[in-house]
């Protein structure tokens, strides 16, 4: 009696093989576009923060000058 053998086939295996790949290509693309919003967030915040420390600047030489 012949054992039937239980596995994928070739064509089977470069499928999932070629729908890892694209799933991988598109996170990447994904994962860039997050860290190009996290590096221009992180510099608008860099931005406010230093007009911030301008403005306190500025309060505090009109209130020594006063």
């Amino acid at each position: 009696m012949k054992q039937k053998k239980r596995g994928f086939t070739l064509v089977e295996l470069v499928i999932v093989i070629a729908v890892i790949a694209i799933l991988a290509g598109v996170m990447i693309a994904v994962f860039a576009n997050v860290v190009n919003k996290a590096e221009k967030s992180r510099q608008e915040q860099e931005m406010k923060q230093a007009e911030l420390e301008q403005k306190s600047d500025d309060i505090i030489q009109k209130l020594e000058n006063a």
